[in-house]
């Protein structure tokens, strides 16, 4: 029998799924005719951007770095920027601009907060069990500055839309 760590391998998988009904959940209440108030989507729209992004960021590093077998080392940034945005997403949740909205208007943003929150959480998870992976399975150290230097070039800095990759079919998500 291998001495790799293929129980790893079906962890990650199984988080990864989880976190996939997330961004499926959030992508089917983006595309809805579901309408948010512009005073309630101004405050949030930016982070949510970011969260998206920054998770996004991650998991595809994530992923590359199991398929070319090595080191997420690109990982650990954007993992902590999604989880500041996060946070900060949760602050302005707590502000009063609540006060004079009823409640149908209030569920949009709120189901946008739980499924990005949950998204983050699933992304910081998958990265931890990948980095363990890596250990395990003695996946080959790269130069962080090269892969960061990288990263830099392929960021669109688009900010009114999300990409998201389906089985190889991109598609423009507007936010």
């Amino acid at each position: 029998m291998y001495c790799h760590p293929w129980n790893q391998y079906l962890k990650i998988g199984t988080l990864t799924r989880q976190c996939a009904y997330r961004i499926e959940a959030l992508n089917g209440h983006l595309n809805s005719k579901t309408q948010v108030m512009p005073k309630i989507s101004e405050h949030f729209q930016e982070i949510c951007i970011k969260m998206s992004l920054e998770s996004g960021k991650a998991l595809k590093d994530l992923a590359s770095a199991i398929k070319t077998m090595t080191e997420p080392c690109s990982v650990d940034p954007h993992i902590k920027n999604s989880k500041t945005a996060s946070k900060h997403f949760q602050s302005l949740l707590e502000l009063d601009l609540w006060e004079d909205l009823n409640l149908l208007e209030v569920i949009p943003v709120a189901t946008v907060a739980s499924l990005l929150s949950d998204i983050v959480v699933c992304t910081e998870k998958i990265a931890e069990l990948v980095h363990e992976l890596a250990t395990l399975a003695h996946f080959e150290s790269v130069d962080f500055k090269e892969t960061l230097e990288k990263s830099k070039v392929n960021q669109c800095g688009c900010l009114d839309h999300i990409a998201v990759t389906v089985d190889g079919s991109s598609q423009l998500v507007k936010v």
